[in-house]
């Protein structure tokens, strides 16, 4: 099949409605706004608080399957409302999150990660590379170093908006990388069906 006969193609389903909602996704993390989760608001994710989470041992950020407590947890770390008071935290979980249903919380908690992760570099390198530095001061350094931002402004801005900043330093810094998006596996996947390679 050669170029001129994949251009004649009819339209790949679901993949113009996957791109737009790739580009909703990040039109929504240069707001800066808080959003919907779980019927709650929710602040979008910063280094600070998949910190915090990580520091807590949340399933959502330690790649286990997340508990009760780890919903509620979530939701108040991104919470407008969060601060370190007890009482205000348990009125919180009392008030929006003891009524949320288990498995569609978590579900909506997932789907929110992947939105905030969609424009995330690839990990690289495998589990058996050493690490020396966490991947918020990567993030760090590579802002303040590129822009000149303060390490606060830094943990404190939404992670969907940097990846997106750290696609266009790659892409400023070499016109020709090699760029992905989620959607292009569904493009991938139709023009191996319409080759017969799956």
């Amino acid at each position: 099949m050669s170029p001129t006969d994949l251009n004649a193609l009819p339209p790949i389903p679901g993949y113009a409605e996957a791109c737009r909602r790739e580009q909703d996704n990040r039109n929504l993390a240069a707001t800066l706004s808080t959003v919907p989760l779980c019927g709650l608001a929710a602040a979008q994710l910063t280094p600070k608080h998949l910190t915090l989470l990580a520091l807590c041992g949340n399933s959502f950020v330690q790649g286990r399957v997340p508990q009760p407590e780890d919903v509620a947890m979530f939701l108040w770390f991104v919470s407008p409302e969060y601060c370190t008071d007890r009482r205000k935290r348990d009125k919180f979980i009392e008030r929006g999150v003891a009524r949320l249903k288990y498995r569609e919380s978590v579900a909506e908690i997932n789907e929110f990660l992947d939105r905030t992760f969609q424009d995330s570099p690839g990990a690289g390198g495998g589990e058996d590379r050493p690490q020396y530095i966490a991947p918020v001061v990567f993030l760090v350094d590579v802002f303040a170093s590129q822009y000149g931002w303060a390490p606060e402004t830094i943990m404190e801005t939404p992670l969907a908006f940097l990846f997106q900043c750290l696609n266009a330093i790659k892409m400023r810094l070499n016109p020709r990388a090699i760029m992905f998006n989620p959607s292009d596996s569904i493009k991938s996947k139709h023009l191996r069906e319409r080759m017969g390679l799956s």
